[in-house]
């Protein structure tokens, strides 16, 4: 609610706020947009404030500030080397080969 020029009206107005998500953000990160909530007579514009919550994820797990993928691989292979295929968030796919027995 936004008040009008009168100053004694007030009426609905719809506004786009932007929140660009940054790396690293953890959950209950809180980004605040002061004054940018309703206005009333007589008081300050309120503050709007959104919180971030954790989705899960089917490929990643997060832990504190790395993601981790899991793949099962044979005896063999960890004995003998081999490469693996991790899919990125941005979706390309990155070959890592392990050459250490695992």
């Amino acid at each position: 609610m936004v008040i009008n020029e009168d100053g004694q009206s007030s009426e609905i107005q719809e506004k786009i706020l932007t929140i660009e998500v940054k790396r690293g953000w953890k959950e209950g990160t809180r980004i605040t947009f002061p004054k940018e909530g309703d206005q009333g007579l007589n008081r300050v514009p309120a503050d709007i404030v959104f919180t971030v919550r954790q989705k899960s994820h089917p490929l990643f797990e997060r832990r504190n500030n790395d993601l981790i993928y899991k793949t099962q691989i044979s005896l063999m292979m960890a004995l003998t080397g081999f490469s693996v295929n991790v899919p990125t968030l941005d979706g390309r796919l990155l070959n890592i080969p392990v050459n250490d027995i695992v």
